[in-house]
């Protein structure tokens, strides 16, 4: 058994530059003004764009991450169909029993434990640790079946893609107080990451729910 923390990265982000003229000519496209482009023109376009909430251009841009959390989050995060498409580790086929595992489970502590309770959370996942490894080495139980003693604090890996539209609108959702803090903690890490690869589309955002 592993405690391990939540992580994400951005999985080959397309260049600023490339992801701006892109979004750029889909929006001069709405008004045949492609003779306006020049130097700081993107950004300033695309501002602008954001100002007005004037939001389907940003739909030419996507970003995909890999997410490292655990399945509760997983079921918030894959509330969210529109725009986004997800490839997660499955349950069903990854026998964690195997040498390639460790013969290990990896789980997340969840936010807002309190210290009281710790000693009784790993209790828990040690037994239901110990209880998936007899099931599948001694007991012959096939991981699809043996998965459901797992509690929903096991780790999970997710690819998630989505287009830059529909990570504000997660983002406007997932960062805000209401929000969990096991999800808000990772969206605004995403947050982040994406604000420094990309700045024009998610400054108002950044400065909204990060910096301050």
């Amino acid at each position: 058994m592993q405690i391990i923390k939540p992580s994400v990265e951005l999985v080959n982000p397309v260049p600023y530059k490339q992801m701006l003229n892109t979004v750029e000519l889909a929006i001069r496209n709405c008004y045949q003004s492609y003779d306006k482009m020049k130097d700081g023109s993107d950004e300033a376009i695309i501002k602008g764009c954001i100002a007005r909430q004037h939001f389907s251009p940003l739909e030419f841009g996507s970003v995909a991450v890999h997410l490292i959390t655990d399945r509760a989050v997983l079921a918030q995060l894959t509330r969210h169909r529109i725009g986004t498409s997800f490839c997660v580790s499955s349950q069903r086929y990854v026998n964690y029993s195997k040498d390639k595992f460790g013969s290990s489970i990896d789980f997340i502590e969840p936010e807002g434990l309190p210290d009281e309770a710790y000693d009784n959370w790993v209790g828990a996942c040690k037994v239901t640790e110990a209880a998936y490894m007899v099931m599948t080495k001694d007991l012959v139980t096939p991981a699809e079946v043996a998965r459901s003693v797992l509690p929903n604090c096991t780790a999970t890996s997710i690819y998630m893609n989505a287009n830059i539209r529909e990570w504000r609108h997660i983002f406007s959702l997932r960062c805000d107080s209401h929000s969990q803090r096991d999800i808000r903690n990772l969206m605004k890490a995403t947050l982040k990451l994406m604000y420094e690869q990309y700045p024009v589309f998610f400054e108002d955002l950044y400065e909204k729910y990060v910096k301050n």
